[in-house]
Order: C-alpha cells, then sequence, then structure tokens
C-alpha cells in the first residue's frame, strides 16, 4: 500500500471518528511517537506528541470547535499528492450554524509516514486565517452550541461534492 492510499484510509477514519466519537481507529494511523504540528495563530495553532497525545488533539479539536456548529464541509482544494516526503493536500474546511455566518478554515496539510504508519502531521493555517477565526469564536460564543465533548445525535459531516 503506498502512501497516497495510507493518507485515504486515515482520512476515512478521521471522518468516522467525527459520526461516532470513537476515535482508536484514528489512534491506529499513528506511530507511537507521531507528533501533529499546526502552524498559525490562536485556537488552531499548537503541537501534540505521542500517538495518545495526536489523538486526544483531534478529537479535543473536534469537540471545542465542528460540534458547536450544525454542519461540517470540509473539501480538498488541491491534493492528495506526494511532496517533499509526505502526502500534502490544501483544504478548507467550512462549518456553519443557523442564524450565524460560516466559518471557513484554508490551509495546507502534510502527513508523512514511517513503518506505514503516520509519524508527523504538520499544518500551515495562515496567520490572518487563525486571526479571523479566533474573531468569529469571540463575537459568536454564545451562539455556538455548547462546548461539551460527545457523539453528536445526527451527523455533523456532509463532504462537498
Amino acid at each position: 500500500m503506498d502512501a497516497l492510499d495510507r493518507f485515504a484510509r486515515y482520512a476515512i477514519a478521521f471522518e468516522q471518528a467525527l459520526v461516532t466519537g470513537d476515535w482508536a481507529s484514528v489512534a491506529e494511523h499513528f506511530t507511537e511517537d507521531a507528533v501533529y504540528e499546526t502552524f498559525g495563530h490562536g485556537i488552531l495553532a499548537g503541537c501534540a506528541e505521542g500517538r495518545r497525545g495526536v489523538t486526544e488533539r483531534l478529537r479535543r479539536s473536534v469537540d471545542t470547535l465542528d460540534r458547536r456548529f450544525d454542519e461540517r464541509l470540509p473539501d480538498i482544494l488541491e491534493g492528495p499528492s506526494e511532496r517533499e516526503g509526505g502526502v500534502w493536500m490544501r483544504f478548507a474546511l467550512r462549518l456553519t450554524r443557523a442564524g450565524l455566518p460560516d466559518l471557513r478554515i484554508t490551509g495546507d496539510h502534510t502527513a508523512y509516514f514511517h513503518g506505514g504508519r503516520i509519524c508527523r502531521i504538520e499544518e500551515y493555517v495562515p496567520t490572518p486565517v487563525g486571526k479571523a477565526v479566533d474573531a468569529y469564536l469571540a463575537a459568536h460564543d454564545a451562539t455556538l452550541k455548547p462546548r461539551v465533548a460527545g457523539v453528536p445525535t445526527v451527523p455533523l459531516v456532509r463532504l462537498a461534492v
């Protein structure tokens, strides 16, 4: 199985975890010493280390951001393609909530593999995008769904076509 196939399997596991709340299948895609680092600004920026830390960061991000909206619409703008030893893609994520303007997040995502598993994810979210996300959350915090971890009663994910 090549890196693109591995990346696709990881992406599918991630989208399934969004719906089911079961992150075990996502964790299986990472090496024990994996690193997930997002370069940018504010709530989106950060770093997690180790399979458990990476998986927890992904879950926490979904629970504290994505689940606060009615709908999550991911889109691949370019790629995925093998680039500089990893699988790269340019992405957009649109989060919608009734009565509010949409929140759109864009960036670049690269996954690096070792021994058939992801050993490092690097995301680059432009600083203006990170600042816009922070401003949006500050302005609309009270109107978004509460920050409560858990599995949604209806699917949150709709793939853009």
